[in-house]
């Protein structure tokens, strides 16, 4: 294997470990902030901040999503184990990217229909 060929495969397994992980990091970030906030966001008045921290949430996990999808597409390494491990990874990596989307949307509704207080 080549540096070229070497940069492009860490480069590859970079991005799907951000798309594996990402999504339950950025739902357990927004889950933590928003409880956090709901205090302070309650005696002000100013519930816009919890709004955003669920936006910025489902962007990451959505973002992660399109890393994977991304990757996917890429060709793997022709070694014999690359092909069955790209291939799981960036699968797993839509999986939770989809199931973590899902849950912060589900988070976010209730907020939207009943406030925080």
């Amino acid at each position: 294997m080549n540096r070229a060929t070497s940069g492009q495969a860490t480069e590859s397994r970079t991005a799907q470990w951000f798309a594996i992980l990402a999504p339950p990091l950025a739902w357990a970030a927004q889950q933590q902030l928003s409880y956090q906030w709901v205090p302070s966001a309650c005696s002000t008045g100013a519930t816009g901040w919890l709004h955003i921290v669920h936006a910025v949430a489902l962007v990451i996990a959505l973002a992660a999503g399109a890393v994977a999808w991304r990757e996917r597409s890429r060709q793997p390494a022709p070694e014999p184990p690359a092909p069955a491990r790209h291939q799981f990874t960036t699968l797993f990596g839509l999986f939770t990217s989809g199931l973590f989307s899902l849950v912060i949307v589900a988070q976010w509704l209730p907020l939207g229909f009943f406030g925080p207080c």
